[in-house]
């Protein structure tokens, strides 16, 4: 506590008085970082960078070590206090509205397939992102392992929000197109 009131140059009385205790800065540090990158990355390159973004930003923290601790940490008494749970999922249900905007948006202009609900795709790719998450935490993954998460996650994302005979563009690569299965056209 004492380094976040040094560096935000304020007194614990003054932080205290903007948040009503220690966890609920975490989960405020938390949302801001996973609901500013996935906005400024949607508005910049579009809603499949974004979605890939998002999955890097999840899973490739997982090379680093004292990243790996510290999210263990925050789960682990996520699961002795309640109340942190609470904020903890109230910050996950963000992140999940935050990528279904993202789909509805894409669905709007033409970019995604319109017959899938976008609240029920996000919350889906933020189950398989735990998943992946989790694996990595378990597992010790490093960076080639994360990428090839992260590529496994964008597939996820385009077989299911790619029509039939639909293409997508993959970052980086605008004069390829990608099939619903992830394979170059």
């Amino acid at each position: 506590m004492v380094e976040i009131c040094t560096a935000a140059g304020l007194s614990p009385g003054a932080v205290y008085r903007y948040f009503p205790s220690k966890d609920s800065i975490i989960c405020s540090i938390i949302e801001q970082h996973v609901s500013s990158n996935l906005k400024e990355i949607y508005e910049e390159m579009g809603s499949l960078a974004a979605l890939r973004a998002f999955a890097r930003d999840m899973l490739c923290d997982c090379a680093d070590r004292d990243a790996m601790r510290l999210k263990a940490e925050i789960f682990a008494e996520a699961g002795r206090r309640p109340e942190f749970m609470r904020q903890l999922l109230q910050v996950r249900a963000s992140g999940e509205r935050s990528l279904s905007a993202i789909i509805a948006n894409a669905q709007a202009h033409g970019e995604w397939r319109t017959d899938v609900d976008p609240d029920f795709v996000a919350r889906n790719l933020v189950c398989l992102l735990d998943g992946l998450v989790f694996r990595a935490m378990t597992s010790g993954t490093d960076a080639a392992n994360a990428e090839e998460s992260v590529d496994f996650f964008e597939n996820a994302a385009i077989a299911l929000l790619a029509g039939p005979g639909m293409t997508l563009p993959r970052p980086g690569a605008a004069s390829e197109a990608t099939t619903p299965l992830g394979v170059n056209a």
